[in-house]
């Protein structure tokens, strides 16, 4: 393998390594917005009392049963997100493992190929 495949198939996997990163960091963000929902539902549907909503830096009254199906709409929508991302993350994790084999195999092969032009 010539050393500009090399370089070229060592630029693919740091890409997808970059991506990989970036959908581990994704899948961790949701997964915090799963434990916030989780626990703003528990808490809107102990309260007795009057239910505030954030909406554009102002805090605005809202029905207790519209506050509720607000929260789940927003779990729901975050567990779809996540089984995606986690998707997403279960296919470049086996692309890059068989990008890192392949690299490791074509080095391998272009190193023992130099050592056999210097007669080592």
């Amino acid at each position: 393998m010539e050393q500009e495949e090399l370089n070229k198939m060592a630029g693919e996997y740091q890409v997808v390594q970059e991506q990989l990163q970036s959908i581990s960091i994704q899948k961790e963000q949701f997964k915090m917005r799963q434990v916030e929902y989780k626990e703003a539902l528990e808490e809107a549907e102990k309260a007795s009392g009057t239910i505030y909503k954030s909406v554009g830096g102002f805090f605005i009254e809202v029905p207790k049963a519209d506050a509720i199906k607000d929260i789940k709409d927003k779990q729901e929508f975050t567990e779809m997100r996540l089984k995606s991302i986690e998707k997403q993350y279960s296919e470049l994790t086996a692309k890059e493992k068989d990008m890192r084999a392949k690299l490791s195999s074509a080095i391998g092969e272009a190193q023992n190929g130099q050592a056999a032009v210097h007669g080592e």
